[in-house]
């Protein structure tokens, strides 16, 4: 019986702590559109969940989501048509 607490606690000490999930931001257009559904299946699949992030939609209009992307208050900003224009004037944004 001490052997197997021993045991328990020991592989209690070798084990790491819970890794944290990393929190993003996800833009999302009010109303939605097309471009969202990547995000969407990408919730309900837990496929955010399996690369340690939790992923969090933040609603607002596309010049919103792109300038908050722009500035990284957001890190994913799905808005091609806004998105595409701002980086051919230099913002650094990515898809």
């Amino acid at each position: 019986m001490i052997t197997v607490a021993i045991m328990a606690l020991a592989a209690l000490m070798l084990s790491g702590p819970a890794s944290a999930q990393t929190k993003i931001r996800v833009g999302k257009t009010i109303g939605g559109s097309g471009f969202h559904l990547p995000s969407y299946v990408a919730v309900d699949k837990g496929l955010f969940k399996g690369e340690g992030l939790e992923a969090e939609f933040i609603v607002a209009g596309a010049g919103v989501l792109v300038r908050a992307g722009i500035a990284k208050e957001i890190e994913f900003v799905p808005i091609p048509g806004g998105g595409s224009e701002a980086m051919l004037k230099g913002a650094p944004l990515a898809f």
